[in-house]
Protein backbone atom coordinates (compact mmCIF):
# COMPACT_ATOMS: atom_id res chain seq x y z
CA UNK A 1 0.00 0.00 0.00
CA UNK A 2 1.50 3.36 -0.95
CA UNK A 3 1.76 6.71 1.31
CA UNK A 4 1.11 9.77 1.24
CA UNK A 5 2.87 13.16 3.10
CA UNK A 6 -0.07 14.19 5.23
CA UNK A 7 1.73 17.97 4.42
CA UNK A 8 0.81 17.93 0.97
CA UNK A 9 4.42 18.11 0.42
CA UNK A 10 5.39 15.25 -1.79
CA UNK A 11 8.70 16.31 -2.16
CA UNK A 12 9.65 14.98 1.02
CA UNK A 13 10.57 11.67 1.36
CA UNK A 14 11.64 11.52 4.99
CA UNK A 15 8.16 13.13 6.61
CA UNK A 16 7.49 11.85 9.71
CA UNK A 17 3.65 11.81 9.04
CA UNK A 18 2.45 9.41 6.14
CA UNK A 19 -1.11 8.50 5.44
CA UNK A 20 -2.39 5.71 3.36
CA UNK A 21 -2.87 6.54 -0.43
CA UNK A 22 -7.22 6.42 -1.03
CA UNK A 23 -8.36 3.16 -2.45
CA UNK A 24 -11.65 3.10 -4.38
CA UNK A 25 -13.76 0.42 -6.20
CA UNK A 26 -16.32 1.11 -9.03
CA UNK A 27 -19.65 -0.93 -9.18
CA UNK A 28 -23.09 -0.06 -9.71
CA UNK A 29 -22.52 3.80 -10.80
CA UNK A 30 -20.76 4.60 -7.04
CA UNK A 31 -17.19 5.03 -6.20
CA UNK A 32 -16.32 2.92 -2.91
CA UNK A 33 -14.07 4.10 -0.46
CA UNK A 34 -12.26 1.00 0.34
CA UNK A 35 -9.68 1.98 2.96
CA UNK A 36 -11.54 5.20 4.39
CA UNK A 37 -11.29 3.34 7.71
CA UNK A 38 -7.75 3.61 7.80
CA UNK A 39 -7.21 7.25 6.88
CA UNK A 40 -10.08 8.30 9.32
CA UNK A 41 -7.63 6.47 11.98
CA UNK A 42 -4.49 8.29 10.73
CA UNK A 43 -6.72 11.84 11.10
CA UNK A 44 -8.54 10.88 14.73
CA UNK A 45 -11.58 11.68 13.08
CA UNK A 46 -14.12 9.22 12.69
CA UNK A 47 -15.35 7.60 9.15
CA UNK A 48 -18.42 9.37 9.08
CA UNK A 49 -16.50 13.20 9.14
CA UNK A 50 -14.38 12.10 5.55
CA UNK A 51 -17.19 10.87 4.13
CA UNK A 52 -19.36 13.32 4.36
CA UNK A 53 -16.70 15.98 3.77
CA UNK A 54 -15.88 14.12 0.16
CA UNK A 55 -19.73 14.38 -0.58
CA UNK A 56 -19.43 17.95 -0.31
CA UNK A 57 -16.58 18.46 -1.96
CA UNK A 58 -17.71 16.26 -4.87
CA UNK A 59 -21.48 17.61 -4.69
CA UNK A 60 -22.85 13.77 -4.47
CA UNK A 61 -24.82 11.69 -2.57
CA UNK A 62 -23.12 9.34 -0.10
CA UNK A 63 -23.64 6.48 2.05
CA UNK A 64 -22.05 6.38 5.43
CA UNK A 65 -22.81 3.42 6.74
CA UNK A 66 -21.63 1.15 3.60
CA UNK A 67 -19.04 4.09 2.60
CA UNK A 68 -19.83 4.76 -1.19
CA UNK A 69 -20.42 8.33 -2.85
CA UNK A 70 -22.87 8.31 -5.95
CA UNK A 71 -21.52 8.25 -9.21
CA UNK A 72 -17.65 7.67 -10.78
CA UNK A 73 -15.21 9.61 -8.53
CA UNK A 74 -11.95 10.20 -10.08
CA UNK A 75 -9.13 9.64 -7.32
CA UNK A 76 -7.23 12.72 -8.00
CA UNK A 77 -9.79 14.99 -7.11
CA UNK A 78 -10.99 12.76 -4.42
CA UNK A 79 -7.44 13.24 -3.33
CA UNK A 80 -7.16 16.78 -3.96
CA UNK A 81 -10.02 16.70 -1.24
CA UNK A 82 -8.33 14.98 1.49
CA UNK A 83 -5.43 17.10 1.31
CA UNK A 84 -8.03 20.16 1.80
CA UNK A 85 -9.14 18.08 5.11
CA UNK A 86 -5.76 17.40 5.85
CA UNK A 87 -4.75 21.14 5.75
CA UNK A 88 -8.47 22.54 7.38
CA UNK A 89 -8.87 20.38 10.27
CA UNK A 90 -5.97 17.95 10.91
CA UNK A 91 -2.71 19.92 11.11
CA UNK A 92 -1.42 22.47 13.86
CA UNK A 93 -1.78 26.24 12.47
CA UNK A 94 1.56 26.63 14.69
CA UNK A 95 3.85 23.67 14.16
CA UNK A 96 2.32 22.15 10.81
CA UNK A 97 2.07 18.62 12.73
CA UNK A 98 -1.09 16.24 12.39
CA UNK A 99 -0.96 15.17 15.42
CA UNK A 100 -3.93 17.02 16.98
CA UNK A 101 -7.24 15.96 18.97
CA UNK A 102 -10.44 18.07 18.09
CA UNK A 103 -12.89 18.71 20.83
CA UNK A 104 -15.81 21.10 21.60
CA UNK A 105 -15.32 23.90 24.43
CA UNK A 106 -18.67 25.96 24.67
CA UNK A 107 -19.84 24.67 21.91
CA UNK A 108 -16.80 26.14 19.89
CA UNK A 109 -14.61 23.69 18.15
CA UNK A 110 -11.11 23.40 18.57
CA UNK A 111 -8.11 21.64 18.80
CA UNK A 112 -5.52 20.50 20.49
CA UNK A 113 -1.82 19.45 19.02
CA UNK A 114 0.18 16.92 20.68
CA UNK A 115 3.24 18.13 19.69
CA UNK A 116 3.47 21.60 21.02
CA UNK A 117 0.29 21.83 23.15
CA UNK A 118 -1.09 24.76 21.19
CA UNK A 119 -5.15 25.43 21.78
CA UNK A 120 -6.42 26.96 18.48
CA UNK A 121 -9.98 27.41 17.41
CA UNK A 122 -10.75 25.38 14.14
CA UNK A 123 -11.07 28.39 11.69
CA UNK A 124 -13.10 26.74 8.28
CA UNK A 125 -16.26 27.88 7.75
CA UNK A 126 -16.56 24.66 5.33
CA UNK A 127 -20.43 22.84 5.89
CA UNK A 128 -18.74 19.28 7.37
CA UNK A 129 -17.91 21.55 10.61
CA UNK A 130 -21.92 21.05 11.60
CA UNK A 131 -21.90 17.26 11.18
CA UNK A 132 -18.21 16.56 13.19
CA UNK A 133 -19.90 19.16 15.74
CA UNK A 134 -23.27 17.18 16.09
CA UNK A 135 -20.88 14.18 16.08
CA UNK A 136 -17.54 14.75 17.49
CA UNK A 137 -14.67 11.93 17.49
CA UNK A 138 -13.98 10.08 19.88
CA UNK A 139 -11.00 10.72 22.15
CA UNK A 140 -8.43 7.93 22.57
CA UNK A 141 -8.18 6.74 26.19
CA UNK A 142 -4.47 7.32 26.52
CA UNK A 143 -2.50 9.40 28.58
CA UNK A 144 -3.88 12.25 26.61
CA UNK A 145 -6.69 14.22 28.44
CA UNK A 146 -7.92 17.43 26.89
CA UNK A 147 -9.67 18.35 30.50
CA UNK A 148 -6.17 17.87 32.07
CA UNK A 149 -4.26 19.76 29.64
CA UNK A 150 -6.67 22.64 29.60
CA UNK A 151 -6.38 23.07 33.09
CA UNK A 152 -2.74 23.24 33.74
CA UNK A 153 -2.62 25.27 31.20
CA UNK A 154 -4.70 28.01 32.45
CA UNK A 155 -3.53 27.52 36.07
CA UNK A 156 -0.02 27.73 34.94
CA UNK A 157 -0.11 30.84 33.05
CA UNK A 158 -0.13 29.92 28.92
CA UNK A 159 -1.93 31.68 26.79
CA UNK A 160 -4.71 30.55 24.73
CA UNK A 161 -3.12 31.36 21.40
CA UNK A 162 -6.42 31.70 18.95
Amino acid sequence: MASINMSGDQTDQFYRYKRPKLEIKFMKGRTYLVNIREIADKFNYRPTHLIKFLAIEMSCASNLNHEWLSGKQPIDKLEKALDLFTKDLVLCRSCQSPDTQYFLERKKSMKICRACGVVKKVRTSHKILKHIERTPPDIPNDEFNVAGILSRKKTSGFKNHT
